[in-house]
């Protein structure tokens, strides 16, 4: 299946774009809109210049971080899945993630390089969100990608060891393999709020295209998540 053929097509099905927002697909509508010469709306015109800022600006936090943390470094989630689009600015994100070995050293030397905790709550997978000055993006430090509870994930250090190259742009960046992301954002979504909105499936799509669907599938029993990765596909 080309994901991004099938998306068009449930775009141009649509009439009403209040709900594209919400679904996290409005980039890639005003996209598809622009090709085929239907009016934007003004909103989503600002949404592409948004867009366009906060992927520039995820960048450069990210270089901030390569040039600040000696360690291996797995970016996750949005700016990595951004990578898999046809192009990056069309995926929407709000923050930047990454996995690190020891995400409380890493948070002490990006303390130390100048990075200042936000006011929010630590959780059990990630650090109080970080800001770089003049970023307008936060930047969360995970100890682990944050699975569903009841899942035999691989470790931490098995995940170091088996990642790849991140497509973010970044030089000395890594990110999941690719069938491991796949699972990680299906897993993500469905701890959050399962099928909530068709950008999560577009994500999980996009990421496993081209993965061997058995790969995958023997993975997700493997990690318990069988389940979810079925009804998620």
């Amino acid at each position: 299946m080309d994901v991004w053929a099938a998306v068009d097509r449930l775009i141009d099905n649509v009439r009403d774009p209040s709900g594209l927002h919400g679904h996290g697909i409005h980039l890639l509508a005003a996209r598809r809109w622009r090709v085929t010469g239907r009016p934007l709306p003004p909103e989503f015109v600002m949404a592409e210049r948004e867009a366009a800022i906060l992927h520039l600006a995820g960048l450069a936090l990210l270089q901030q971080v390569r040039g600040i943390l000696d360690g291996p470094v797995i970016l996750l989630k949005g700016l990595e899945v951004a990578g898999h689009y046809p192009d990056p600015m069309l995926r929407p994100f709000s923050d930047v993630d990454v996995l690190v070995p020891d995400p409380a050293a890493a948070y002490r030397t990006l303390c130390q390089a100048g990075f200042t905790p936000t006011k929010e709550l630590e959780y059990g997978h990630h650090l109080p969100a970080l800001r770089w000055p003049g970023s307008p993006l936060t930047l969360e430090v995970h100890s682990n990608p944050n699975w569903l509870s009841w899942m035999t994930p691989p470790s931490v250090d098995h995940l170091f060891a088996m990642a790849v190259p991140s497509v973010a742009g970044v030089d000395g960046l890594h990110a999941l393999s690719p069938a491991q992301h796949a699972l990680h954002l299906a897993a993500h979504s469905w701890r959050h709020h399962p099928l909530r909105r068709l950008l999560d499936l577009v994500d999980v799509a996009a990421v496993a295209e081209g993965v061997d669907p058995t790969e995958l599938s023997v993975l997700a029993e493997e990690w318990r998540m069988g389940r979810v990765w079925r009804t998620t596909m």
